[in-house]
């Protein structure tokens, strides 16, 4: 997508270059801390219904090995760690800054900063109104879940053990009964995988519009940002965006008119 907005552009190559390389592992840690944690949980259930870590006594009284639990504990904090830092540090890389609009003024920021940014600076974007965008994304990310991460990624810093409950299992007529671990009433793997997704989509969308816009103008509207209506397969180049010519792909939706984007 670099390529596409900038060609040609050696300052912007080399950005992309010194993000891929700073951050990358970033990306990798998370993703590896998220499928951990979906695999010790499948373990740990699995172990319980089997017998390794859950059984009936003779005399009827119930013994369990909570190992697992504390592996699964670690790795969901270690996971919230992971998330903030992958944050933080896109914020910093300055991947889609641009003159006096800056990633560091508004992604991380309280909701009355970025209003006072916008109040002393858009008028300076290059794209006044494509690059508010832009922070609307991330005030809109700020609501559906990145406030609620932070919060919650402090907490475990500070409450580690009483945070994550403990899993609840019982026996009732010979049948184990499991009440996974929650947060404020929801299921903290859910919790996991919800912060997982949004966080790589907030910065896919982000640097998505970006790079569209940019495109956008610097082939006078000859190339431009799509998204994918239907499904995102990776392995086969189908992404959630692209930038190219309009062909009339029914299964891409234009995203960006360079009319829109002053």
């Amino acid at each position: 997508m670099s390529k596409a907005a900038f060609p040609g552009d050696k300052d912007r190559e080399e950005r992309y270059w010194r993000y891929h390389d700073r951050n990358l592992e970033d990306f990798t840690n998370l993703y590896d801390l998220n499928y951990k944690i979906l695999d010790l949980r499948k373990n740990y259930l699995d172990g319980i219904k089997n017998g390794t870590f859950f059984f009936t006594l003779p005399d009827g009284r119930t013994s369990s090995d909570g190992t697992p639990e504390i592996k699964i504990r670690k790795s969901i904090m270690d996971f919230f760690i992971s998330g903030k830092q992958l944050l933080n540090n896109f914020c910093k890389s300055e991947l889609l800054d641009d003159g006096v609009f800056k990633l560091s003024a508004f992604l991380l920021c309280k909701d009355n900063t970025v209003e006072n940014y916008l109040l002393s600076t858009q008028e300076r974007f290059r794209f006044k109104n494509s690059y508010k965008k832009i922070v609307d994304i991330a005030k809109d990310a700020q609501h559906d879940f990145k406030k609620d991460f932070m919060d919650l990624r402090n907490s475990f810093e500070h409450l580690y053990a009483p945070l994550i409950e403990p899993f609840q299992i019982t026996v009732d007529r010979g049948q184990i009964r499991i009440i996974e671990p929650s947060y404020n009433s929801t299921n903290i793997f859910e919790l996991v995988e919800k912060y997982y997704e949004r966080t790589l989509d907030l910065i896919e969308d982000m640097a998505a519009y970006f790079f569209g816009i940019n495109a956008c103008v610097m082939s006078k509207g000859y190339m431009t940002l799509f998204k994918r209506k239907n499904e995102v397969d990776p392995s086969n180049f189908k992404y959630r965006y692209t930038i190219t010519l309009d062909v009339g792909d029914p299964d891409l939706i234009r995203i960006i008119n360079c009319d829109s984007t002053t």
